[in-house]
């Protein structure tokens, strides 16, 4: 009887980091605080200005359209751009993807529950729940000298003429609260407080009645000037800066987990499934939370190019910075071995075999054979 060969293939994968090999692009020409994407364009706020860039092609980004803007935050889907310009909401269709057209705008100081002194207002973070969104905002007051973070609703059911439903106060009442940042997951709001250093949680189902749970002005202490904040559909995940952490809370705001920094740089941050990239001044790192107890860092990619904000549409990462917009591969990993077979492994034909073999590649994600004998010896 012929000696029949059974082969056993070794397969690696190219697993996409954050190293030079996943920095697909850039454009340096201006510096940017936030963007968001909209099919093949980012839109981003920068320099008193909105710039529309065609991003279809990450090496080559161009620059289609230019407006003055003086805003600081935005988001969009496909039909619109939402933006938070000093005290004002300000949208935009862009029916046109290449030539937003301003069609309303509305003052938040234009809410009849405030007195009539003089105030100032800065929106810090907003978030759309179907037809309403939730605007986060600290005023000031320029005549009592003090500060004060408040939550405001606005109904953009009729995106032409946009109307304040309301506003709910934050924070514990101090003279000079403010508020760092806000995600929203489900019905609850996650609020930073970054005056008393904790986070405040915020039952936002019913629009007519806005509760703080745990009750008013009830805050939880985490320590540390604390900035920004994000979520995945199990967890909440806060950088802090003077204790150089990220704290990873559950949806009751109970810290479970502990992710210790290098440096102490102000840290932005967004979360993807089980993994959260997190943006500096010095570059940009990611951190694999599927152990909330250990969370780990996989990659750090230095770019000191003064990381600001970083938004994903599932596929690539986009990252706002005092240099301009840079473009990143998302990191991916397969989940399981169903999924690999799916992605990679060939079909191979006839196996047990003598004399020849076929390999059937279903992608190119290989980047390497090793073909072993019984023995465990390899040949070529």
């Amino acid at each position: 009887m012929k000696n029949l060969l059974f082969f056993a293939f070794m397969l690696y994968l190219n697993s996409v980091t954050l190293g030079q090999n996943a920095h697909l692009g850039n454009w340096n020409n201006t510096p940017l605080t936030d963007l968001c994407i909209s099919g093949n364009y980012a839109y981003c706020i920068g320099n008193d200005s909105l710039f529309t860039l065609k991003v279809s092609d990450p090496k080559s980004i161009g620059l289609i359209n230019k407006q003055f803007v003086k805003g600081a935050r935005i988001l969009g889907d496909n039909n619109y751009l939402i933006i938070g310009a000093a005290d004002s909401v300000i949208i935009y269709s862009i029916t046109d993807p290449e030539m937003p057209v301003r069609i309303s705008a509305i003052s938040l100081l234009d809410y009849p529950g405030f007195s009539p002194e003089p105030n100032e207002a800065e929106i810090i973070e907003f978030s759309i729940q179907e037809e309403l969104l939730f605007v986060l905002t600290t005023y000031r007051s320029t005549i009592y000298n003090n500060t004060h973070p408040e939550l405001a609703i606005i109904d953009i059911s009729d995106i032409n003429s946009p109307t304040i439903y309301g506003m709910t106060g934050l924070g514990s009442g101090a003279q000079w609260s403010r508020a760092d940042d806000m995600v929203i997951l489900n019905d609850t709001a996650y609020i930073i407080d970054g005056y008393d250093m904790g986070l405040q949680i915020i039952d936002v189902s019913d629009k007519n009645s806005i509760s703080k749970i745990g009750g008013n002005g009830s805050i939880m202490q985490l320590g540390g000037s604390i900035f920004h904040i994000s979520a995945n559909s199990n967890n909440i995940f806060i950088t802090t800066h003077e204790l150089n952490e990220m704290k990873i809370c559950n949806k009751s705001g109970i810290v479970i987990g502990t992710y210790t920094f290098d440096n102490s740089e102000e840290k932005n941050l967004i979360s993807i499934g089980n993994y959260v990239y997190i943006v500096s001044a010095s570059g940009i790192g990611l951190i694999d939370v599927t152990d909330t107890d250990q969370p780990n860092k996989i990659d750090y990619y230095a770019t000191y190019t003064n990381f600001n904000n970083i938004k994903t549409d599932n596929q690539l990462l986009y990252v706002a910075s005092k240099k301009g917009l840079y473009i990143f591969e998302q990191y991916t990993v397969l989940s399981s071995v169903t999924e690999l077979e799916k992605e990679i492994i060939p079909s191979i034909f006839p196996n047990p075999t003598h004399n020849f073999i076929n390999i059937d590649f279903k992608n190119r994600a290989l980047s390497g054979i090793a073909i072993i004998d019984l023995q465990g010896k390899s040949f070529n």
